[in-house]
């Protein structure tokens, strides 16, 4: 056979042995090159961790050295006022850290009822919103939730004067927003100037702060704010509201902050993975803010989602993959004779304070025109045919309580004189023949004059079985004397909607808890009647304007509690809302979160709450 090896396939033969011997010892320097990597990154990792040790205990003493008493707040008294004493607004996070078992790590995952539009301040709508913002967003002062007391926050101290008319905050000098740039007072005046554009979609908020005539920043770390006439809530008014910083949100146009859902930042121990990037029905989720000016936070992230039906979130819970159940009466006892849901979480009925209230609101003007509701005797009839009593007994289990205003039970705002309506059918039967309204062709049926049924459609949100059963009991009692009350359960986006227009009957709502001293312009004065504003039921007393009014500008405590007296009796007079009910709050929480406490506030804040090591799941 003839021999086909050649010069040249051998030396085809030498350069492919050469190649694989090339190749190999490429894959060997890139193995040791990874091994460099991975070291040096451990390196680095342990140095990073080594940083954020030191830079907490720097913190932690510059935050002792500046809360000592013996330290000045600013320039002192004014008017012969005392300043408030300097704290550390951090004190329960640094007891909570010198846990025994205390460890950083793992995620807190919750869950919302109804799905959120926005988390862009200033223009959201709901609670929801609110409750994203307030793990992110921080103001000069705060609430000490067992105290309830007002304490430095951003601010160091303050000082106020001119019979209340001046207030003025020196700020810290350590705080920087999430993205690392110091907060200063032009932060503070910006935030102010924001809110108080009138093109900005936030009526009611706006004309609550309408007190305020100037915010001043006097120099890098000192702000004055000026007010128009004394007010009762104008350190609230001046250092309650959130800071934002100026040179992310001067960014956006106007139109764009009304527009856009997601554009969060701020300096509190939580930020937004992307201040720009959040849009409806994504996840909601915060991480821990690296460059907090306090201790951090116990919890990598924090997590909300999003399930509307209340079966859907317990079954969630049920497998574990959210850690906090808010429980509806029924389901509260139930699970707490299940046992594999007690195994692993704790129950807690707790009041809050500030306590919300559930209501009824029913719509006096509809399309410019008087409805059937302008009459009050109207509204009185329907109360005192809504069975509360029965309601807090049966459905909600003895965890609710009828109300008889919008003032908290127990606090100096209520009028102790005034008790909730009871459930009277009669009176009510009454108080409605008198209004005009009886059986006039005997079809069960109550007519006005010109034949018209005493019928109107009630809009709740819909996907809770609890409000459902509220709704039809009190749909039955109406029944029984000839009042037919058509149910119509909304999807929140709709309700929302129905209720910014004023395009409904009537409504069943809830106020949640907002200032320990309660200001009821924005639900009861006449001049928060307009489309988006609070007053959606177009609910008008001259009398009680001018006690609003009045009260919110008077600084003498027995004066003013004397006014709010009276705005409680016109309430309950006129019914404009039939107040429903307090309830407790219900929630189970996963026994491998730590620190959980029921305190004066009601349960504390989430950047308090840790995982020991052994137990964290999340990573």
């Amino acid at each position: 056979m003839e021999n086909r090896w050649t010069f040249k396939d051998i030396f085809v033969i030498v350069l492919l042995v050469a190649l694989i011997a090339s190749v190999w010892l490429a894959m060997k320097q890139f193995d040791r090159q990874w091994d460099d990597v991975k070291t040096l990154k451990t390196q680095v990792g342990q140095l990073t961790s080594e940083q954020a040790r030191t830079l907490d205990q720097v913190k932690e003493l510059k935050s002792s050295i500046e809360s000592r008493p013996a330290v000045a707040i600013g320039p002192g008294p004014r008017n012969g006022e005392t300043p408030p004493p300097a704290g550390d607004p951090h004190a329960r996070l640094r007891k909570v850290r010198d846990m025994k078992d205390y460890a950083r790590g793992d995620w807190i995952i919750d869950a919302f009822a109804a799905n959120v539009a926005k988390i862009t301040p200033h223009t959201y709508k709901d609670l929801y919103g609110r409750r994203v913002q307030d793990h992110v967003l921080e103001g000069l002062l705060t609430v000490d939730p067992v105290t309830m007391e007002y304490v430095p926050k951003i601010a160091t101290g303050w000082q106020v004067s001119d019979g209340g008319l001046t207030i003025t905050f020196q700020l810290r000098t350590d705080v920087v927003f999430s993205d690392g740039t110091p907060l200063t007072a032009d932060d503070v005046v910006f935030s102010l100037e924001l809110m108080r554009t009138p093109s900005l979609d936030n009526p009611t908020e706006r004309q609550f702060y309408d007190n305020i005539e100037s915010c001043t920043a006097t120099n890098k770390y000192e702000v004055v704010f000026k007010m128009k006439e004394p007010h009762y809530m104008a350190l609230s008014m001046a250092g309650g509201r959130n800071v934002l910083p100026k040179h992310f949100y001067n960014k956006f146009t106007i139109d764009e902050l009304n527009k856009h859902p997601g554009l969060l930042m701020g300096t509190g121990p939580y930020r937004a993975p992307d201040p720009e990037g959040w849009k409806p029905g994504d996840l909601i989720t915060l991480v821990r803010n690296e460059r907090y000016w306090g201790p951090p936070p116990g919890a990598d992230k924090l997590m909300w989602r999003e399930i509307n039906n209340d079966v859907a979130r317990l079954a969630n819970f049920r497998n574990g993959d959210i850690d906090i159940f808010a429980a509806q009466p029924n389901q509260f006892d139930d699970l707490k004779s299940d046992e594999q849901i007690m195994s692993r979480t704790v129950a807690y009925a707790y009041n809050t304070v500030p306590s919300g209230y559930r209501f009824i609101a029913w719509n006096q003007k509809r399309d410019g025109k008087s409805t059937k509701f302008a009459d009050k005797r109207v509204r009185q009839a329907l109360t005192y045919l809504t069975d509360r009593k029965s309601i807090c007994e049966q459905v909600m289990l003895g965890y609710a309580t009828p109300a008889s205003g919008p003032f908290a039970p127990g606090s100096k705002q209520e009028n102790t004189a005034l008790k909730a309506y009871p459930f009277d059918v009669e009176k009510g039967r009454a108080l409605l023949r008198e209004a005009g309204w009886e059986d006039r062709n005997g079809d069960g049926v109550i007519e006005n004059a010109a034949g018209e049924p005493l019928q109107f459609k009630f809009i709740y949100p819909s996907g809770s079985p609890l409000m459902d059963r509220i709704m039809l009991f009190i749909k039955d009692s109406y029944a029984k004397v000839g009042v037919v009350a058509e149910l119509e359960p909304l999807e929140w986006s709709v309700f929302s909607d129905r209720l910014e227009s004023q395009n409904f009957d009537a409504i069943t709502l809830a106020w949640g808890g907002g200032a320990v001293e309660a200001d009821i312009r924005q639900m009861f004065h006449s001049s928060q009647t307009n489309k988006g504003a609070d007053n959606f039921m177009n609910y008008v007393n001259p009398e009680l304007d001018k006690i609003i009014d009045e009260a919110r500008r008077t600084v003498d405590n027995e004066k003013r509690f004397k006014l709010w007296h009276r705005a409680h009796e016109i309430l309950w007079e006129d019914q404009p809302y039939t107040f429903m009910f307090t309830q407790k709050t219900l929630r189970f929480v996963d026994k491998r979160i730590a620190n959980v406490q029921i305190i004066t506030a009601g349960m504390n804040e989430r950047w308090e709450w840790y995982v020991p090591q052994t137990m964290q799941k999340w990573k």
